[in-house]
């Protein structure tokens, strides 16, 4: 198998390994518990709610929102 094949095929297997374990600890997190239909929810809010590091949280919702 050429070198590209290769790394293409690698990325379809294992490149939805980190949007997936991301959306379940959000899940874990119980994030949408917290937050009400058409209210703003601040990070710092999310975070003190859910017990969680404010900055990792927001890395972790940034990278779900790209």
């Amino acid at each position: 198998m050429a070198q590209k094949e290769t790394e293409r095929l690698n990325e379809i297997m294992f490149g939805g390994v980190e949007l997936t374990r991301a959306v379940c600890l959000v899940a874990e997190l119980g994030i949408a518990d917290h937050i009400k239909a058409g209210e703003a929810r601040s990070v710092g809010y999310l975070a003190e709610a859910t017990g969680t590091h404010e900055r990792s949280l927001y890395r972790l919702l940034r990278f779900l929102a790209s």
